[in-house]
């Protein structure tokens, strides 16, 4: 029978009247001893059971039947319904409490198999012996929360339901579940109870030493939550996932961390650094990254690449999208980002920007975070370049090729590939990239170093041959060049016979320290390392001489290798980056130049943090040529080819002005840049001829002392006449590394050494509004008035 009650007192009397019953109906209740008394919330559970134990009622707890070697195995329905009938027969002559029973029952299923309906069955059947029929014996199951599982008993006239229905406002039980982990977060003890296995968790409620939440981290328990609903005593929070255990479970306020790219192992990191006691986020994050102004743009990338584990950048990430991101690139770029490599920042960086209506407005931040992007060496998948790359492709059609530079970032080698095949076709000037790529810039500007009037044709010739190589092309000017200065033995020999090889130009030098030998640097490197090195002038590093010098032919490692180890007069002269072992291997155009470049500025830079204080030599044992790929070869007959057909060997060769017979006369090497015998392969560069480039030098004079850097100038004659328009000038102290210019009437000249410190300007175009020429050298200038003679306009006599 089923029994409601409005408060305690009036269940104790109920209890005690079923105690002493007679009559009618005292059979019935004194067959069938066990009473299911209900309540709604703990509270008054155990105010029964403290008046029970006060009326001498001995009170059994279930989970002295656990088995103690597994404390976290959930006694089944059938054990636990025998365990009871047998307390009760072996008891016959006590009144008995079993508790804590629905702590354990309320995890029983009764969604499948009925587990609960059948416990509750075979208890309510338990009849009483004749001894503890003669005692009244009465048996009390109280039962916390499962009103909804015990309602389909309340009706059933063969069991004793009694329900205290508290009216009063009831607060449940919070119950966190997990699965055997509290992730690590450190203080939960102080808000919390903790549960670790069944057995804890039924004498927590036993010893009443329960709080409001209660987190329970055993297997048993967690396996079997789901049929614990419904439920009115507890509020249940399952936890499947750290995520969930903090954020569900304790509430923090972390919401803002879930979005693309979070992973498992981040919030478990989280959780190991938290603690409950008092955790606030702010606070937790501007202690960890010692920042507490993360608005900027700048502090965000540079505190990401401090800061390399994928967890630390997750927080960053995050916190920075809550906090700061109501405009600005960075902020669009984040929330497309798929992870937290350096790849997953570049790649959302890179390509965010195609994808925003005014694209435009975001350039300049873009473009300034990658730059301090581009710093880290970063390579992006050949797929990711591709997509980049048909994005600035199409900009650059639509938009022109000025506007499409503004998008690029030089981040990937897809970028700086474009920008050099575009200095190639022209669809760019040189100028336009001196920020974007200032190496490909100073690589291709102007070359110097070569003092004799005689052989400066060099400097334009090396000029040319760098924008051939750019161009990925054989051009008009180096061909009229070769043509001209390598037409034959006698015309190649009047130019390479006034250089001297290194160790002529070097051999009384007493105060070079130390000396290093890069193989195949050629001449047209000279501006590129120039450049270099003025980057160090911080660091006490100075570019002090520039010597042009020639290898020995054929020019080949194991020819100059030599001369350049008497320098030392060791065999173990240092050798530092190899552009020669590179050249022999096919790369696509334009990655050898990209590589190349790469490989001098590291080379370069490893030198001089090697040897701080030093005054150092860097030499080479000769160039390279990538022009060779461009002609067919000559195939030569019954020569028996060397260094890619650049030299050969041939018993009894002819005089040919296609090459030079050495004085061996038997070993020749090429004058053009038509190889010998096969053609050169394509991406490959050469060496063994007689071009400039294979032949010239150079050595560059490095120390902690900079040159002195004054110049002083006087104009010849500042009268110029317009039968020859010369302005000639006396300059003393041009600095090695500078090129003297002019500008007259808004035009820059070149110029040219002619004897001594005398330099002239090639003929001008005189203007008589003109009348002043500024002479430049480095920063520096100099204005000279000018008298021009134009000659006077005579009267035509016969004109009408």
């Amino acid at each position: 029978m089923y029994k409601e009650f409005g408060n305690i007192d009036a269940l104790m009397h109920c209890i005690n009247e079923d105690k002493t019953i007679s009559g009618i109906h005292s059979a019935t209740a004194g067959r069938f001893p066990v009473r299911f008394v209900l309540f709604n919330n703990f509270n008054d559970y155990y105010d029964f059971v403290g008046r029970l134990m006060d009326n001498g009622v001995a009170l059994t707890s279930v989970n002295d039947w656990l088995d103690s070697t597994y404390p976290d195995i959930l006694i089944n329905y059938v054990r636990l319904s025998e365990k009871i009938a047998s307390l009760v027969k072996e008891k016959e002559t006590t009144d008995l409490v079993i508790a804590p029973f629905s702590e354990l029952a309320r995890f029983y299923d009764n969604k499948v198999n009925k587990e609960f309906d059948a416990i509750i069955s075979t208890i309510k059947a338990i009849e009483a012996s004749q001894k503890a029929f003669d005692a009244k014996q009465r048996v009390y199951i109280p039962i916390v929360g499962l009103e909804g599982k015990m309602s389909r008993f309340f009706t059933d006239s063969q069991i004793y339901i009694w329900y205290f229905k508290n009216q009063e406002a009831q607060v449940n039980y919070r119950l966190i579940l997990t699965n055997n982990t509290d992730y690590g977060v450190d203080g939960l003890a102080h808000n919390y109870s903790i549960v670790r296995n069944v057995n804890e968790w039924l004498r927590l409620w036993r010893n009443q030493q329960m709080k409001p939440n209660i987190i329970c981290t055993s297997r048993s328990i967690f396996a079997f939550a789901e049929y614990a609903q419904p439920d009115n005593a507890f509020d249940f929070v399952t936890c499947n996932s750290c995520h969930e255990f903090l954020i569900k479970g304790l509430g923090l306020k972390l919401e803002f961390l879930s979005h693309v790219g979070t992973s498992t192992s981040h919030w478990e990191s989280l959780a190991k650094e938290i603690n409950a006691i008092s955790f606030d986020f702010k606070k937790f994050f501007n202690a960890k990254f010692d920042i507490h102004a993360l608005a900027g743009y700048d502090v965000f990338i540079k505190t990401w690449f401090e800061n390399n584990s994928f967890f630390d950048r997750w927080l960053l990430v995050s916190y920075y999208i809550e906090k700061f991101c109501d405009t600005g690139y960075i902020c669009a770029a984040l929330k497309e980002i798929k992870g937290y490599s350096n790849v997953d920042i570049a790649q959302a960086l890179l390509l965010t920007i195609f994808d925003l209506k005014d694209s435009e407005a975001y350039i300049d931040e873009r473009r300034e975070v990658l730059a301090y992007v581009s710093k880290e060496g970063i390579v992006l998948s050949d797929g990711i370049q591709k997509k980049l790359e048909e994005k600035l492709i199409g900009i650059a059609q639509t938009l022109g090729y000025s506007t499409a530079l503004r998008y690029f970032s030089l981040v990937t080698n897809v970028e700086k590939a474009l920008v050099i095949y575009w200095l190639g076709k022209g669809y760019i000037q040189r100028d336009a990239v001196k920020e974007l790529y200032p190496d490909i810039y100073h690589y291709l500007g102007r070359t110097f170093g070569v003092k004799d009037s005689e052989s400066k044709w060099l400097l334009s010739y090396f000029d040319d041959y760098k924008f051939a190589k750019v161009a990925n092309s054989y051009s008009t000017k180096v061909k009229n060049a070769i043509g001209s200065y390598n037409h034959d033995s006698a015309t190649f020999y009047s130019w390479y016979n006034s250089f001297s090889n290194t160790r002529t130009l070097l051999n009384n030098r007493k105060d070079i320290e130390v000396y290093f030998w890069i193989d195949g640097l050629g001449f047209d490197w000279v501006p590129f390392i120039q450049y270099i090195i003025s980057e160090r002038h911080n660091d006490n590093y100075y570019l002090n001489e520039v010597l042009a010098a020639r290898a020995e032919l054929p020019t080949k490692t194991d020819i100059n290798k030599k001369y350049l180890q008497l320098l030392t007069q060791r065999e173990d002269l240092p050798k530092s980056g190899d552009l020669d072992k590179l050249s022999h291997i096919s790369r696509q155009y334009p990655q050898y130049i990209i590589d190349d470049l790469a490989i001098v500025r590291k080379t370069i830079n490893e030198i001089l943090n090697n040897n701080p204080g030093k005054k150092i030599a860097i030499v080479s044992d000769h160039g390279i040529s990538f022009l060779s790929q461009y002609l067919p070869g000559f195939n030569l007959p019954g020569f028996v080819s060397d260094h890619g057909g650049r030299t050969a060997i041939a018993k009894k060769p002819t005089i040919d002005n296609r090459y030079i017979i050495l004085d061996d006369n038997k070993t020749l090497c090429a004058l053009r840049h038509n190889s010998l015998c096969a053609k050169t392969h394509d991406g490959c560069g050469c060496h063994g001829g007689c071009t400039p480039e294979e032949v010239l030098v150079p050595i560059f004079i490095v120390s902690s002392q900079p040159n002195a850097s004054t110049w002083s100038a006087t104009i010849e004659d500042f009268e110029i006449s317009a039968s020859n328009p010369v302005v000639k000038f006396k300059i003393k102290g041009v600095p090695f590394d500078q090129t003297a210019m002019v500008e007259y009437n808004s035009i820059e000249y070149q110029l040219n050494a002619v004897a001594g410190d005398v330099y002239s300007t090639p003929h001008l175009p005189l203007d008589a509004s003109a009348q002043t020429i500024l002479l430049k050298i480095g920063d520096k200038s100099q204005t000279f008035n000018l008298k021009l003679s134009l000659g006077s306009v005579e009267e035509d006599l016969f004109e009408f």
